[in-house]
């Protein structure tokens, strides 16, 4: 029962969640992801491909680690101050995510079970159960629409 066990959150609640200071700066920001040269600068708030309703799309750290560095601010090179707002508000979304699980969708997996998750609205997480040799990524699909890093 502790194998494979599967955290989802919903990014569209989540974006509800913060106040609307932090909506506006979020959606008026580019963002790099720091060791992802392959990508360009993004802003963390998209609509989804299908509601259009706006969701977060930032990921988590896996360790104690620096993954973004916020670019720009309505369009001008990021100041300092517009770098502790926006350390500020990833700080909150990460002890939210990984410390309530008021909007948590917890998923135990079963052999045999198949789940579809619509992962550009979703975030996730597997907590147990898992030796990284015991798995195998072999590829990514996603909407060709979403244009993350484009």
């Amino acid at each position: 029962s502790e194998n494979g066990k599967t955290y989802f959150l919903d990014s569209g609640i989540l974006y509800n969640l913060l106040p609307q200071e932090w909506q506006e700066f979020l959606s008026n920001s580019l963002v790099e992801v720091i060791y992802r040269t392959d990508l360009k600068p993004y802003c963390p708030i998209r609509s989804h491909w299908i509601t259009k309703q706006p969701v977060v799309r930032l990921m988590l750290p896996h360790k104690d680690e620096e993954l973004y560095r916020l670019v720009s601010y309505k369009s001008e090179p990021a100041t300092n101050k517009d770098k502790e707002m926006f350390n500020k508000i990833f700080m909150w979304i990460e002890n939210y995510v990984k410390n309530n699980d008021e909007n948590r969708i917890v998923h135990k997996w079963q052999q045999g079970d198949l789940l579809f998750s619509d992962i550009f609205k979703l975030m996730h997480a597997v907590t147990g159960g898992f030796n990284p040799a015991d798995r195998e990524f072999i590829g990514i699909w996603g909407y060709s629409g979403s244009n993350i890093g484009r």
